[in-house]
């Protein structure tokens, strides 16, 4: 293969146009090649990039802190229940 390449330094950015062609072919493409790839160009500039930081990650609660500790309704143990389905307690 042979290459043309072409690589353009605007602001903060880096822009490389490249044009391949087999060996054999290069003496009959080469010229419409290099007109193609020097005819790119940049124009403007590129905006700024700008950093922004990742958000902190969340953590879960310390262990035996209030969200691990059960609460008084989730602890209660439900009535017995008699054969008949009805309350055992009175």
């Amino acid at each position: 293969m042979h290459w043309y390449a072409k690589a353009i330094h605007s602001g903060y950015r880096v822009y490389y146009a490249a044009g391949g062609v087999p060996d054999e072919l290069w003496t009959a493409l080469a010229d419409p090649i290099k007109a193609c790839v020097n005819s790119f160009d940049v124009t403007g500039t590129a905006p700024e990039i700008k950093y922004t930081p990742a958000p902190a990650p969340v953590s879960a609660p310390p262990a035996g802190g209030p969200a691990a500790s059960p609460t008084p309704a989730a602890t209660a143990k439900p009535a017995a229940k008699s054969a008949t389905g009805t309350s055992a307690s009175k």
